[in-house]
């Protein structure tokens, strides 16, 4: 920066510098219609991604070098149960990972995996046509929603919300978002690393 002249010029002139980030590594598995949404969001507009996205589906995760990727989504699918002791390790490493329900993954291999990161129990829900679920409570001081509420918004009030007709909701963890059956969104640390659970496929079938 450079200011008007005067008559010590030699002090007119000053020079700064900050850090550009390097783009975040992230590794999104599903099927396509588990991560058509998701790569929409994050491939961005007019060619500027949020981040290196590397698609693949669940039978190529034993092909991947967790340690490559800063997080890893699970979308979906049919997951094996050595595939997800793999997530373990990676987050037990300091990994990140979104981590989505998944309908085709047996509930006696995925059950297990979700106790193992701290989400605890995990209820399958099914709701009627005129008893779709709602967000019923919001922590919106949490960092995922950050400059997203305006300061008067008071924490626990009603938001916009999707109809939800069918979850997988979670008794541990520390909830995010809450329905009145039971936690939607819920963040859990694992050894050095953190995982956040969405109840809900990232496809239009359950809400």
């Amino acid at each position: 920066i450079e200011i008007d002249a005067d008559a010590m010029e030699w002090d007119n002139r000053r020079y700064f510098g900050f850090i550009v980030p390097d783009k975040p590594e992230a590794a999104l598995i599903g099927s396509v219609d588990d991560t058509r949404f998701i790569s929409l969001i994050l491939n961005g507009t007019n060619g500027n991604p949020y981040c290196n996205l590397m698609t693949v589906t669940p039978e190529r995760l034993s092909s991947l070098n967790l340690s490559d990727f800063d997080i890893v989504i699970l979308a979906g699918g049919n997951y094996r149960n050595t595939d997800l002791k793999r997530i373990e390790q990676y987050l037990a490493a300091g990994g990140s990972a979104l981590i989505f329900a998944c309908p085709e993954t047996p509930q006696d291999v995925f059950a297990p995996f979700a106790a193992a990161l701290g989400f605890g129990q995990i209820n399958e829900q099914v709701y009627p046509e005129k008893m779709r679920q709602e967000f019923a409570r919001l922590d919106n001081q949490h960092p995922l929603f950050e400059g997203v509420f305006k300061s008067e918004y008071e924490s626990g009030k009603p938001v916009e919300s999707p109809l939800i007709q069918q979850a997988r909701t979670v008794n541990g963890a520390q909830p995010i978002i809450e329905l009145q059956s039971g936690t939607f969104l819920a963040e859990s640390a694992f050894g050095e690393g953190r995982a956040v659970y969405i109840a809900v496929p990232p496809n239009l079938k359950w809400s």
